[in-house]
């Protein structure tokens, strides 16, 4: 755990007093806040992100706080665990539990022998961890105690997970994206669109005159519904069939060149 001066110092990244209790809820609405304020697809410095990040994660998160604090651990004794995810397991979170064999080691990491048989996995080690909602590719989760043994030493392990894609969404820190096809008219016009998110169809408000490459959002439809699902608006162009007999699009307007080849179908 760490020590009081530095929660305050941690709690003073995020611009809370020292002298305060916050719950971890008040910790996580303080920190989305100013994650979107800082994030670097949003205009943000890269710096001021990544010190956000780490003050939240020192106050929030124990095996984080350990893989920062231990200064004295037998780092070389940590043993690398790759665990693959769905997409899903990592957006909602998830509770896993697998085996391992405790491994003994020489002092050049090479398993040795423990008994007459020559048997260097001896027992089974149980263990359960608990996924965090919103999980991204490439993180770690640290378990104290459980790497390879050198004579009274024991490292840890160190679960990283490979989050598989999703064929739809992306998730951005505590949001989530999609690339969204929006028929042209309705972008023009504005209306109603509904979007599949990870908790189910939403409807989406496209204000009249969306511009190609605009990003709306569906409020709290992120990570434990404090995120929100970010729709990037990619436009649905019409057919030269349909822009001839749909009586909208003539209203509006809309010709294409005389010189201009079009498909007869709807692409994107």
């Amino acid at each position: 755990m760490i020590d009081e001066n530095e929660k305050i110092k941690y709690l003073n990244e995020l611009g809370l007093r020292g002298d305060k209790s916050y719950t971890p809820e008040d910790l996580k609405k303080t920190f989305h806040k100013l994650a979107k304020k800082h994030h670097p697809d949003k205009g943000g410095n890269e710096d001021d992100f990544r010190r956000i990040n780490f003050a939240y994660k020192m106050l929030t998160d124990p095996s984080f706080q350990f893989n920062n604090l231990s200064k004295n651990k037998a780092s070389n004794l940590n043993f690398m665990y790759n665990m693959s995810i769905s997409f899903e397991q990592a957006f909602f979170g998830d509770t896993l539990t697998f085996t391992t064999n405790p491994v003994h080691v020489n002092e050049n990491r090479e398993p040795i022998a423990i008994n007459k048989k020559e048997d260097i996995f001896l027992d089974v080690d149980v263990i359960k961890i608990r996924i965090p909602a919103g999980t991204q590719h490439g993180e770690s989760l640290t378990i104290r105690k459980k790497g390879l043994i050198f004579k009274d030493q024991q490292g840890d392990l160190v679960v990283m997970f490979n989050v598989a894609k999703h064929p739809r969404f992306q998730m951005r820190y505590g949001d989530v994206v999609s690339l969204e096809h929006v028929p042209l008219d309705l972008m023009i016009k504005g209306g109603e669109f509904s979007v599949n998110t990870m908790y189910g169809i939403k409807t989406l408000d496209i204000p009249p005159g969306t511009m190609p490459n605009t990003e709306l959002k569906i409020s709290n439809c992120g990570v434990l519904e404090a995120g929100n699902h970010i729709c990037l608006i990619v436009p649905l162009y019409p057919s030269k069939k349909e822009l001839k007999k749909n009586k909208n699009w003539k209203k509006l307007g809309i010709k294409w060149p005389k010189n201009e080849e079009v498909e007869d179908e709807c692409y994107m």
